[in-house]
């Protein structure tokens, strides 16, 4: 194994079995594979990092692998490894993002009608496929409808809902999801151990709440951290690497908001600024915490969408008895606008101070509303 790759690619997987977090995909085309039966068209949608190109090169390598056997590939032939490392001239990887026009797309459509150089199929694997313009999947739809018999197609893409209809109809569609924060916390783990460098569940953990859901984004923070640190992952590392504050710190300024504390919340947010945290991060933190309340108080303790341990439940259920499920359901509507806001705004610490004490606002206004009712 190449220890200069970075690490989302050093442990990329090369069997279907491998894949973290998207065990239907996975199972549905094992038995595909199973039979050596292939669609000659696929789409792959999902977040960012969820595992569609990697898949798109897997069905690669089982279509073409002439050493597989009951669904796996060799992963040691020449085929196998070109394919893996996106070498392989008969396996056709395209940007989309990029190559976006009439011209690219005519470009693969007359390519499509040349036979393969050295494997049984001619593969292209077109990746952000949703950014094709309209004459582009114009030009594509007959070949997509029609192609070659040893033409196979595989779109990826982050946004289905722009794919054409028409050739939505073409293809056999497969969603991927969130990769869960446990098997990205399991899988980081792993890693960490082959990698072999001092590592904490705990900062698996921050890493995989960073990551949302995208294990490639997981593999690529872990790999940086581990490399400013010094192979010292810890969580005041990851936060440290990252420009964010402790998490202590966050949790004060959300119980800041449910006291009514405007001076102390002032004060601390000028604190965090000063000391080059961005307002961004100061709300994306603090957004966290009060979504993690609400389903604290929705949902109890014991709820598997908490992504949090035993001490910050504590925290969760003062936040919750405070501000109530129509508070923070109030509040996730102030904190929702912020980041368009900051983004538009030429003074974004304004911004963030404001929304902050609109919070505040709105739970004041609540508890004198009880009192009158009283």
């Amino acid at each position: 194994m190449d220890n200069n790759k970075a690490f989302f690619l050093k442990y990329r997987p090369i069997q279907l079995k491998d894949l973290v977090g998207q065990e239907r995909v996975v199972k549905a085309l094992s038995k595909q594979a199973e039979k050596g039966q292939y669609s000659h068209a696929y789409l792959l949608s999902g977040q960012v990092g969820s595992g569609k190109t990697t898949i798109a090169r897997i069905l690669a390598s089982l279509m073409t692998c002439e050493h597989k056997t009951d669904g796996f590939v060799c992963a040691t032939c020449e085929t196998c490894r070109s394919i893996h490392e996106g070498q392989c001239v008969d396996v056709i990887e395209i940007d989309a993002a990029s190559n976006r026009g009439i011209g690219e797309a005519r470009l693969i459509k007359d390519g499509a009608y040349y036979a393969p150089q050295s494997l049984s199929r001619k593969i292209y694997i077109i990746d952000e496929c949703h950014a094709l313009t309209a004459f582009a999947w114009d030009a594509l739809l007959k070949i997509v409808e029609e192609p070659p018999a040893y033409i196979v197609f595989i779109f990826c893409t982050t946004g289905a809902g722009k794919v054409p209809p028409a050739i939505l109809s073409r293809c056999q569609r497969y969603t991927f999801g969130r990769v869960p924060t446990d098997k990205i916390v399991l899988r980081l783990g792993q890693v960490a151990k082959r990698e072999n460098f001092a590592f904490d569940e705990a900062a698996s953990l921050e890493i995989a709440r960073m990551a949302n859901g995208s294990m490639r984004d997981a593999l690529s923070m872990l790999e940086a951290v581990s490399v400013s640190s010094g192979g010292q992952v810890s969580v005041a590392a990851v936060r440290e690497h990252f420009g964010l504050p402790e998490k202590q710190v966050i949790y004060e300024l959300s119980e800041m908001i449910a006291n009514r504390d405007a001076v102390g919340l002032m004060s601390l947010v000028n604190d965090l600024l000063l000391a080059g945290v961005e307002c961004r991060a100061i709300a994306v933190e603090i957004s966290d915490i009060l979504r993690n309340a609400l389903v604290f108080e929705a949902c109890g303790k014991d709820s598997k969408l908490l992504e949090v341990n035993n001490e910050e439940k504590g925290i969760l259920q003062q936040l919750a008895n405070k501000l109530g499920r129509t508070g923070l359901i109030q509040i996730s509507r102030n904190m929702g606008r912020i980041d368009q806001e900051l983004a538009l705004n030429i003074n974004a610490r304004w911004i963030l101070e404001a929304q902050l004490l609109h919070c505040i606002s709105y739970v004041s206004s609540e508890v004198a509303k009880t009192k009158q009712s009283i």
